[in-house]
């Protein structure tokens, strides 16, 4: 009888053990879902990561929403004010803190809907978000001879389609998905 009601235990505290290893990381999908921000301000938090299995990669997903920026069009005759849906262009540095001091650091340039970061395991970073109309601080340099949006070559160099003119409705953006991440801040 002892050795039933022992196994029978034992079964079902390893069922209870099976259940929480499978159920608890789904439900930490997103442990940064609170971190979010726009075109407006400049944004720092912190990112703990946690051991992981060998091959397994860490990462930060950050998805941004449209806003609506006012414009000029560069024409022929005349120039001619409007609006333009799209995304802001971010700066997103990441640095990779040991013992307080930068180890590492990287700078990716994001103008798409999401970018997607990878991270080391059983690391701490600060990652600090700007926005290009931030950078500038809603005046963008050289009037009608540069567009920090269309910056690629000599597109950007003198503007011969549009001029940013400063937001109507700000670009939003926020942390969507992380995968090895402990904590945020």
């Amino acid at each position: 009888m002892k050795r039933t009601l022992r196994r029978i235990l034992t079964m079902v505290l390893c069922m209870m053990t099976l259940c929480f290893v499978f159920i608890a990381p789904a439900s930490a999908d997103n442990v940064c879902k609170q971190i979010k921000g726009s075109s407006k301000a400049e944004t720092v938090f912190t990112v703990d990561t946690g051991s992981r299995w060998l091959f397994a990669k860490d990462y930060l997903k950050l998805t941004q929403t449209k806003g609506i920026m006012n414009i000029e069009r560069i024409k022929l005759t005349h120039n001619e004010k409007g609006t333009r849906e799209m995304y802001e262009l971010y700066s997103v540095k990441v640095e990779k803190l040991v013992k307080g001091k930068v180890k590492s650091t990287k700078v990716y340039e994001w103008e798409s809907k999401t970018l997607k970061i990878k991270l080391d395991k059983n690391a701490f970073y600060r990652i600090t978000v700007t926005s290009t109309y931030v950078k500038y601080h809603g005046k963008y340099p050289g009037g009608g001879l540069f567009n920090p949006y269309e910056a690629k070559g000599l597109k950007g160099l003198v503007s011969m389609w549009w001029i940013p003119l400063g937001w109507k409705k700000h670009s939003t953006w926020s942390v969507s998905a992380t995968k090895g991440i402990l904590a945020c801040k």
